[in-house]
């Protein structure tokens, strides 16, 4: 059972999808020494001890691709920045439109490339001086 600090809001506690299951099944590869393109498989156990984690039929996720982080990227560190809800809706929008078709984020996707969005900006800013050196900086430059 899971303990969190008593400061911390009830709601704020992070929810996991993943699931422990103890599954045994495995395979087992080694690489045959002296080559790099050579394996060897050494155990192989096939047995699992839960259902399907991905239906028949569905699919697993996927990285955002750089196209996608590229656009999560500026709509999150525009002078608005955008909401994560706002940033799948113009994902969503953008895909029906572009030949190119993209899978689609789930919203913790999209999260994790929005913070890390923000904290390379943070970096950037910080890297030139701190919020008040670079705002002078803009200004001057303007």
């Amino acid at each position: 059972m899971p303990t969190h600090l008593a400061t911390i809001d009830p709601s704020d506690h992070r929810k996991g999808k993943t699931i422990k299951t103890d599954c045994g099944a495995h395979v087992n590869l080694n690489q045959v020494q002296g080559t790099t393109d050579s394996w060897h498989v050494t155990t192989v156990n096939w047995a699992h001890n839960h259902d399907r984690e991905i239906p028949k039929g569905g699919s697993a996720l996927k990285p955002p691709m750089a196209e996608q982080q590229a656009m999560i990227t500026e709509l999150a560190t525009s002078f608005q920045p955008f909401m994560c809800s706002q940033i799948s809706a113009v994902l969503d929008i953008l895909d029906t439109c572009l030949p190119n078709k993209h899978h689609a984020l789930e919203p913790h996707q999209i999260g994790n490339v929005m913070n890390q969005a923000w904290l390379e900006a943070c970096k950037e800013v910080e890297n030139l001086g701190g919020d008040i050196h670079t705002i002078i900086t803009s200004l001057e430059q303007k």
